[in-house]
């Protein structure tokens, strides 16, 4: 739709968007890393515009300003119970204590590892036993021996989708 451009410009333009288009679909806590926020400025936005009117045409750079502020300046545990997770691998606690350690880098939420004598207030459980948390009401996450990058992108689609449930449930 623009006049056209030099071709190391569209090329430029189309690396960038496919690195969006990418992390869009393997990395989902780009989009929605804190549904806390997002869910109430969801509302917020829709109160306001209704209020003041002449603010209707800036809903969207309003909603991404406001997350933005509300992401910088509040920390989620402030607002929000971290999701309890268990790691239990057959290899031990130093391979426990690896993954816990990566868990960090690859996921930024609002996550707290527990130590498995709780198991009743778990929300998720990271293992690679399939049947020893059957019983359990956690969100089991059985992983394969080291977890691959599909499976740290599978855990936090997972982790997002019990963290907007619980928000959801909680009516906050």
């Amino acid at each position: 739709h623009f006049k056209p451009l030099e071709t190391q410009v569209t090329l430029r333009v189309s690396q960038e968007l496919n690195k969006i288009h990418f992390n869009l679909l393997y990395y989902p806590m780009n989009r929605l890393t804190y549904p806390e926020y997002y869910f109430y400025l969801l509302e917020y936005i829709n109160k306001l515009t209704t209020e003041y009117e002449q603010l209707s045409q800036s809903k969207t750079f309003l909603f991404f300003s406001y997350l933005m502020l509300l992401i910088n300046c509040i920390p989620i545990q402030f607002i929000s119970e971290p999701l309890k997770v268990i790691i239990d691998f057959s290899y031990g606690t130093a391979y426990n204590q690896f993954i816990k350690k990566n868990l960090g880098f690859y996921i930024n939420l609002n996550v707290e590892v527990i130590e498995n004598e709780h198991p009743e207030c778990t929300d998720v459980v990271i293992t690679n036993m399939n049947n020893l948390y059957k019983d359990n009401n956690a969100e089991i996450v059985v992983w394969l021996d080291p977890p691959r990058p599909v499976d740290w992108g599978n855990l936090t689609k997972i982790l997002l989708r019990v963290q907007s449930e619980r928000y959801k449930q909680h009516d906050c």
